[in-house]
């Protein structure tokens, strides 16, 4: 073996090396940075979602029972304003069209209950439907986000 490969193969071979620590360690940083990404998501899309899914069901119950007033459509009131302090979480963590799906969902499960309350058991039940579109959307939306 030439006398220049014998000292060129040994600083190769320590190049790799380095180069390959580098590039596992940069491996390793990205996978931790995707992982905390998924966490971060998650946790605004499961605080939403159940805040949210508590608030639909209320409505729900309130627009069965299609009274304009009373403890049904004041409670169902009240978890809609809840879930309304999470849309911005989802906003700013999410694509545009989630955050949108999220936002409607809310204002949808308010117009269902400022329309019970005016006795309009009709678009009671229409922004209702609505609302739960939207959450559907917002459900497929969140899930591809995070996978």
């Amino acid at each position: 073996m030439p006398v220049w490969a014998a000292v060129v193969l040994p600083i190769v071979t320590g190049l790799i090396g380095v180069f390959g620590g580098l590039y596992g360690t940069w491996l390793g940083v990205a996978q931790a940075r995707e992982q905390e990404r998924r966490r971060v998501l998650g946790e605004a899309a499961g605080a939403y979602a159940s805040r949210v899914g508590g608030a639909a069901n209320a409505v729900g119950y309130a627009v069965g029972t299609g009274q304009p007033a009373g403890r049904p459509v004041d409670e169902a009131e009240n978890l809609v304003g809840e879930a309304a302090n999470l849309v911005a979480p989802v906003e700013l963590l999410f694509d545009d069209e989630t955050g949108t799906a999220a936002r409607a969902t809310r204002e949808r499960l308010q117009a269902a209950i400022t329309a019970l309350r005016a006795n309009d058991p009709a678009g009671a039940r229409d922004a209702f439907e609505q609302a739960e579109e939207h959450r559907a959307d917002f459900h497929r939306r969140a899930r591809a986000a995070m996978w």
